[in-house]
């Protein structure tokens, strides 16, 4: 009876445990991602799974590009025929400042090194904004959005990006995304070259470190040289009105000199300060000839302020009291070519030790003649005091000389 129960029982637990196997078996096919029919319920989960996989690889694509590739959105950003259009426009509306091939004039380059140094990095976006906020500089943002998109398409055609088969949008958002960035181009590819050379590679660079080291030594001594005479000279400007200056340089003068005042014509340099004697002069001349599509537009208050920016990057000290716009006569007390002041105090000093070398010799020669003339009788004595009195070489005051 025993025996029998057991067999029973044995049965129904490979029974139930049969049952529990073909159950999850059938859920496990239901829930397979291809073919079972609970993988529809996932379908557009793994849909926008798989599209933000894609979108990384993008971008990842986009972040290492093949050397010597600039780096281009799904093989061009613009059109030929849009690129076209931003020349034409350019030579509407920009070359008279930044030329025809966009390597500047009166205003900076906006092809070549400088331009991947100020823009290498940045988005299109910013690029584009900065170019409708403050482009054509006479009237800015007076063009439509589709022309400064062409200009836009034009600068990077130059700058060797390649056309694709669409233009350059003008929304925020798509070129936002848009980086300007290259690979291996320019000293890249320089650097590579020298790799494959390895003798004039060594030769190079120990060339660029020689070099180096002088012109740091070189810039050393040219700061020693600019503390020694601007930094003992008095304050002209406060640092907070410096500041101010900034932000009206940025706006009125930036687009010409560049944000760091070494555009065409630098404002920063000795070769800069050498072209005015006082600070009264060169707030003068900013004032008549700046902003150059509107000069004089601005208050005389916010050209001091530019002029104590530009001082303060050419290293003058800054202090407690600020430039003022309306002491011109002090301004006029303000030298900024140190080395012309130093120069023509020098060439004073000079003139006068010469000057007063040479009144010593006459002097000398005619106490000789004198003398002469005292021991031989030749003369009278009135005609030699006369004589003396005529030259300089004794004040009236003094008695006649008597012949021995």
């Amino acid at each position: 009876m025993t025996t029998r129960s057991t067999h029973i029982a044995r049965r129904w637990f490979l029974a139930v445990g049969l049952l529990l196997v073909l159950f999850v078996a059938a859920v496990v096919a239901m829930m397979w991602p291809t073919d079972g029919p609970l993988a529809l319920a996932n379908a557009d989960e793994n849909a926008d799974e798989n599209a933000e996989t894609i979108d990384v690889v993008d971008d990842e694509a986009r972040d290492d590009p093949e050397d010597g590739e600039v780096v281009a959105h799904e093989d061009g950003w613009f059109t030929e025929r849009q690129a076209s259009e931003g020349a034409e426009a350019n030579a509407q509306y920009c070359a008279h400042c930044h030329g025809d091939d966009l390597m500047g004039g009166v205003g900076p380059p906006l092809a070549g090194d400088t331009f991947w140094q100020r823009w290498g990095g940045e988005s299109v976006q910013a690029f584009f904004e900065v170019t409708r906020q403050t482009m054509p500089q006479d009237d800015p943002g007076s063009l439509s959005n589709e022309t400064y998109a062409a200009i836009t398409a034009f600068v990077l055609e130059v700058n060797d990006f390649p056309p694709g088969e669409s233009d350059l949008p003008s929304d925020a958002d798509e070129l936002q995304a848009l980086t300007i960035e290259r690979g291996a181009t320019g000293a890249d590819a320089a650097t590579e070259a020298a790799d494959d050379e390895p003798g004039e590679a060594a030769v190079s660079d120990e060339a660029a470190n020689d070099n180096d080291a002088g012109n740091d030594a070189g810039e050393d001594a040219d700061a020693d040289d600019a503390d020694a005479e601007r930094g003992d000279g008095e304050a002209w400007f406060t640092s907070e009105q410096a500041e101010r200056g900034q932000d009206e340089y940025a706006q009125h003068c930036a687009a010409c000199h560049g944000d760091d005042l070494q555009g065409d014509p630098p404002l920063v340099g000795d070769a800069f300060l050498a072209g005015y004697e006082t600070v009264g002069e060169l707030f003068d001349y900013t004032r008549e000839s700046m902003p150059e599509g509107d000069p004089g537009s601005l208050d005389d208050d916010t050209y001091a302020d530019v002029i104590a920016f530009i001082l303060d990057r050419n290293e003058f000290p800054s202090g407690d009291d600020e430039l003022d716009a309306d002491d011109r006569d002090a301004m006029d007390d303000m030298p900024l070519d140190a080395d012309a002041d130093a120069d023509a105090t020098e060439a004073e000093d000079v003139d006068a030790e010469d000057a007063e070398a040479a009144r010593d010799e006459d002097a000398e020669a005619e106490e000789t003649v004198l003398r002469a003339i005292s021991h031989t009788g030749g003369m009278s004595g009135d005609w030699t005091r006369s004589r003396r009195i005529s030259t300089g070489a004794v004040p009236p005051e003094i008695s006649p000389i008597r012949r021995s």
